[in-house]
């Protein structure tokens, strides 16, 4: 019995033992459970986190490639990001600190530019229409214009051939002349014998003979010395309101620049003793054979037109002209020597003094015959010397024998004798009184203060009084109405002063 009380006691302690170790058992496959659940509710929490980390990575990747920095580090990118916004605002007053932002403002900036150049294309194409307007008005201008050229050569060839056979009918009558002169020789030489046989007086039929020799020679030097003066030119165009004028001159015929020319009606014979209708000076060279000039002078009542001759002597084409200036050549009429001035007004047209006598009588220069004129004093040389008492006679012996020698190597070099008044008729010389500086001893009248003189007490020059019929030109100090300006500009006021372009003081 005691023996089945230790076996039960045995399977009771068995028992409790087995239930406690399957309570235990369940306890710790109930935790396992629950871990192996947190487990794998860890392994799937990192799965996702490491699916999130590459979607992330793949997305940063992404932005990246978009902002143009797929292979730069995070932390520079930032960096470049605010450089490239700050580079794209530029000197903007305000700048975006996203790119976003930064986008949406230089989008905004794009709009407003492009709406500038739509405003610009408009205006453009107005512009365009005006210049197509201005272009086809310009075609009809320049088609007119090569119209009035084309008949103005013509005229120019005509009058060339007009001119030829006016240059071959003074040959002829040239030829006739010289006819003449033989004939007078021949009769000159009757004379002579006829003197010389029958005068009984040696000394008398001498004089008688010297005396017709004299008058011969002076005929003589008159015919050998007939020329006539030529046209250099034609106009081509004139725009009277611009008040210029086109030439058929141009660069291969040498000319300069600031030439004067008289301009004369078609078909005038002479040019050199015609009086001009008008006159052009040179400002623009636009070809070979082709210039500008601007009108100086021309008559409302007979403008100067197309087809119209230019004639100076101070040029000739493709030439080079040469002068010759003789003793005590007064311009202005104040008793001293004007070389330089005349030397100015010479070579500003393109031409050349080749010699020149100065008031002591020394000759610069050597007499040839390339040069086509000699300007002498239309006082005569012993009038010019019984007014001036500063010399002794001896030296104005010298000068007169001087003056004479060098004007028979004129004659002898064919070189043309022209007047001082003559020549400057011819070169359009312009001069009016002259007008002495403010406070000059014998100055000008009406200057008081700070006023400017209106008028002057000096005289006239002599050359331009030596006409009986005309009276010496005064100058009215008022503007001519031509020059005068328009509606909303007034009128320009003379002050009757002198130009310095040509008529400076001189020191004495």
């Amino acid at each position: 019995m005691q023996r089945s009380q230790g076996l039960i006691i045995t399977m009771i302690v068995f028992i409790i033992l087995s239930l406690t170790l399957g309570i235990v058992s369940y306890f710790i496959k109930q935790k396992n459970n629950e871990m192996n659940a947190e487990l794998n509710s860890a392994k799937e929490a990192a799965e996702n986190a490491k699916q999130s980390i590459k979607t992330l990575n793949d997305q940063l990747d992404s932005i990246k490639k978009k902002v143009g920095y797929e292979k730069v580090p995070v932390d520079q990118v930032l960096q470049n990001m605010d450089k490239d916004i700050k580079m794209a605002m530029g000197n903007a007053t305000r700048v975006p600190q996203d790119y976003r932002n930064a986008v949406l403002e230089i989008g905004r900036n794009l709009s407003d530019k492009n709406k500038e150049i739509a405003t610009y294309k408009t205006q453009n194409l107005e512009y365009r229409v005006l210049a197509d307007n201005e272009i086809k008005k310009t075609k009809v201008q320049k088609d007119t214009y090569d119209q009035q050229r084309k008949n103005s050569e013509t005229t120019y060839q005509k009058q060339k051939t007009d001119d030829k056979k006016r240059l071959d009918d003074w040959e002829g009558e040239y030829k006739k002349l010289t006819q003449k002169v033989d004939a007078i020789e021949l009769e000159a030489k009757a004379l002579n014998d006829k003197y010389r046989l029958e005068s009984a007086d040696a000394k008398e039929a001498a004089a008688k003979i010297a005396g017709i020799n004299t008058q011969l020679s002076t005929k003589l030097d008159e015919l050998s010395q007939t020329e006539f003066d030529v046209q250099d030119g034609n106009i081509l165009y004139v725009n009277q309101n611009d008040k210029t004028a086109r030439l058929n001159i141009g660069k291969l015929d040498s000319v300069r620049l600031l030439t004067r020319f008289g301009v004369y009606p078609p078909n005038t014979l002479d040019l050199g003793r015609a009086v001009p209708k008008g006159s052009v000076e040179i400002v623009r060279i636009l070809g070979d054979h082709e210039s500008e000039a601007k009108i100086i002078e021309d008559e409302m009542s007979n403008p100067v037109m197309p087809g119209d001759m230019i004639y100076t002597p101070l040029w000739k084409v493709g030439e080079q002209v040469y002068f010759a200036l003789g003793y005590h050549l007064d311009v202005d009429g104040d008793g001293k020597t004007d070389t330089e001035l005349l030397k100015d007004l010479i070579e500003a047209n393109g031409s050349h003094v080749a010699l020149w006598m100065d008031d002591d009588g020394t000759v610069h220069g050597r007499m040839s015959s390339a040069i086509t004129s000699i300007i002498t004093s239309d006082t005569p040389v012993g009038e010019l010397f019984t007014a001036d008492q500063t010399k002794e006679q001896k030296i104005k012996d010298q000068i007169q024998t001087t003056y004479m020698k060098l004007l028979e190597e004129a004659r002898l070099n064919n070189v043309r004798d022209v007047k001082l008044a003559e020549f400057l008729r011819r070169v359009h010389f312009r001069k009016s009184a002259d007008v002495q500086k403010y406070q000059e001893q014998g100055g000008v009248k009406s200057a008081t203060g700070t006023s400017v003189p209106t008028f002057s007490d000096t005289p006239i020059a002599p050359i331009y009084v030596n006409k009986p019929h005309e009276k010496p030109p005064v100058s009215s100090g008022i503007v001519s109405p031509r020059y005068k300006g328009g509606k909303s500009q007034p009128a320009p006021v003379s002050p009757g002063k002198v130009s310095d372009y040509y008529f400076r003081k001189r020191n004495p």
